[in-house]
Order: C-alpha cells, then structure tokens, then sequence
C-alpha cells in the first residue's frame, strides 16, 4: 500500500501534539512535506523520495512502492545519489508501516519561519542529485585516502622491483665495488 504525502503529514502532525512540549520543539514550524510524487523520476527504484518537515526534524523519506524488502526496524540502509552515499535507518509507525529515514536537521531551531524551511527541503532535494554537491563523511575520505595510499604503496614498489637488478655473490661480498665486468 502506497501512503500518501497527505498521510504523512497528518500522521505527523498527530505525533506534534506530543512533541510540542519539548524544548527541541521549534514552534514558528509546523509538519509539511515536500516531494512524495509517485511519478517523479527522481525517486529510487522501488521507493517514493520527499522531504517531511516537522518543528523538530527535517528527514530525507524514502516510503516504499510495495512491501519493504526486508529490513528490521533501527537497521541502516545505504543508499547511493550522485552528491554521495547516505545512510537511511529504517523505521515503522502504526500508521505509514514501513519507511527509510536520513536525518537532514535535528532541532529545527535553526529556522525562524516556515518557508525558510521549505526551500531548504528544495535545495536538498535539487542537491542531492548534483554531483558537485558531493559532501563525504569522516568515513568514506578515510577510505579513499587509504585507497590512494595503497595505491601509491604499490605504485612504488612496483617502480622498485622494476629498478632492482640481480647482483652476483661477488658484488654482494664487495658491497658493489667491484667492477661491471666482474659481476
């Protein structure tokens, strides 16, 4: 079953009334989404993508087409877009079932009016797909440092067995001094 942007939203805005007395709770705000077009073509295969804005949160949702593949509720999913790798934990609420979440801001407190963060959630959404917007985590340039070092390791000792020449028992003994012709 394909929820709605609309169920989204009401069903946020039924977990606001709980919220609203925390003081991550940023009360110029109020639950919206953004996206959630089954017929975009920006979704992932087998997912429905937006924005859902709420006075204490903005993630990045993926909601299934279908049945969720089978992933448990808290696990982490990594999902590939041009500007990087992002990781979406999996979620479930009574209402919506089975969803993916990557957290984009939490506490809101940083937006002092509503369409502050709804051309936020535009930006995410344009960003996200434009390769020069490509943020690495402390993890992946790790990584690709370590795959350049490796890299270069092995591009060195490549260059050193390349250069390595056998030397004879004599040039060994003599520390290389004697003669071209004696070796």
């Amino acid at each position: 079953m394909l929820i709605s942007a609309d169920q989204i939203k009401q069903q946020f805005e039924k977990v606001a009334i709980n919220m609203s007395s925390l003081p991550i709770f940023n009360p110029a705000l109020r639950v919206d989404t953004l996206g959630f077009d089954v017929t975009d073509e920006i979704n992932p295969e087998g997912y429905v993508m937006g924005v859902l804005i709420t006075p204490w949160c903005m993630n990045l949702m993926l909601m299934p087409k279908g049945e969720l593949r089978v992933v448990k509720e808290g696990d982490k999913v990594m999902f590939t877009f041009p500007s990087g790798i992002y990781e979406f934990i999996s979620a479930w609420d009574e209402t919506l079932g089975h969803y993916l979440s990557c957290s984009l801001f939490s506490p809101m407190l940083v937006f002092n009016e509503q369409e502050t963060a709804l051309s936020t959630a535009r930006e995410v959404l344009t960003a996200l797909f434009k390769a020069e917007h490509q943020s690495l985590t402390d993890l992946q340039q790790a990584k690709r440092a370590e795959t350049a070092r490796q890299q270069t390791d092995a591009a060195e000792q490549s260059s050193k067995v390349a250069n390595h020449h056998v030397v004879s028992r004599r040039g060994f003994l003599t520390a290389g001094f004697c003669n071209e012709s004696e070796r």
